[in-house]
């Protein structure tokens, strides 16, 4: 009898120790894959909760960041004296409001977006034949 429980007791240690070792393993994996994902939803801008971003608007914001990049960059231009770059520059300003406003043509949550570049472009020439003339 003995010699019974001898034996067996690898097998008993093994099989009690085999089912809860992996256990806590596989908790951790999950639990941390779980984090990684809720914090890469959250890194996200809580994607979530938020509609997707769809082709249109993506371009919509690469454009509006350009516009935002070359309106900066005039009145630095304007104000060292190269108006040649800076007149390029106000051209470029009212290219990016063209391009943004067709894409409002389309999707008129775009619309206020339109409206703002359009003025800017109108400032930006403004700004050059005054200061430039």
């Amino acid at each position: 009898m003995r010699r019974l429980l001898l034996a067996s007791f690898p097998f008993v240690l093994f099989a009690c120790g085999g089912a809860s070792a992996p256990a806590p393993a596989a908790e951790t994996t999950a639990t941390s894959g779980e984090e990684e994902e809720s914090m890469q939803l959250d890194d996200s801008g809580g994607a979530g909760a938020s509609p997707m971003i769809t082709g249109w608007q993506s371009e919509l914001n690469d454009l509006q960041s350009a516009l935002d990049s070359d309106a900066s960059q005039l009145s630095s231009t304007i104000q060292s004296g190269r108006c040649d770059d800076a007149g390029e520059l106000a051209e470029r300003i009212c290219e990016l409001a063209d391009r943004i406003c067709s894409i409002a043509e389309e999707h008129a949550e775009a619309s206020p977006r339109c409206d703002d570049a359009e003025e800017r472009c109108s400032r930006s020439r403004e700004r050059v034949a005054d200061e430039c003339g």
